[in-house]
């Protein structure tokens, strides 16, 4: 919906007008005003049976939601800054390493002690499986693992080892690091394994 003019706009269904304002607002920063447009577009396309829209709400929301600031940010980042904040060591296992500098920085004047970032790729097995090792070698308790990230896509891909991408981040690679990483966790009294949920299926409808 780029390029509109007011004329266009005056035009546009409800939950169209809607989704375009909330681009809009995530635009100009305002997380709240975004939320709300987005979250009202997504009842009216699901009012409406509309799939696709519905499917293309859920992107949006979530990029909303993935681009909060510190003071916004979910359960689980909080989390891990409060452990950061306590002294604890945390490894973020990032896939870009720019994003990942971004966040260990962001815990660092947070308050939080600096974590070490190792590059790891779920869509990509054999990078699961490196990252994992990179892990190990560095040595120490494990105490923790919180498998926490996710895909969506609306149209179907293949990672590189020939998995539906959307199985392979959110099953497949959770699933092999857990297991890779099993036994460093059972060396360590009361470790814990908390692997994190999406909401998107509240999104949507059968």
């Amino acid at each position: 919906m780029d390029d509109l003019t007011i004329g266009d706009l005056r035009r546009l269904p409800p939950a169209d007008l809607l989704h375009a304002r909330g681009k809009a607002y995530e635009q100009l920063g305002d997380f709240e005003a975004a939320r709300s447009d987005l979250e009202q577009a997504l009842a009216l396309f699901r009012a409406d049976q509309d799939r696709r829209a519905v499917w293309q709400i859920v992107l949006d929301l979530g990029f909303l939601w993935s681009g909060r600031d510190i003071a916004r940010a979910g359960a689980t980042f909080q989390e891990a800054l409060a452990l950061a904040r306590d002294g604890s060591r945390l490894t973020l296992l990032c896939r870009n390493a720019e994003k990942g500098a971004q966040l260990q920085q962001e815990i660092v004047e947070a308050g939080g002690e600096r974590p070490a970032v190792i590059l790891m790729n779920m869509a990509d097995l054999s990078s699961v499986r490196r990252a994992a090792a990179e892990l190990i070698e560095a040595g120490g308790p494990l105490h923790v693992l919180l498998n926490n990230a996710g895909v969506v896509n609306l149209s179907r891909r293949e990672t590189v080892d020939g998995f539906e991408v959307i199985f392979a981040v959110n099953h497949l690679a959770p699933f092999l690091l857990t297991g890779l990483l099993l036994p460093a966790l059972l060396r360590t009294p009361g470790a814990r394994i908390v692997t994190v949920a999406s909401d998107a299926q509240r999104f949507v409808r059968d």
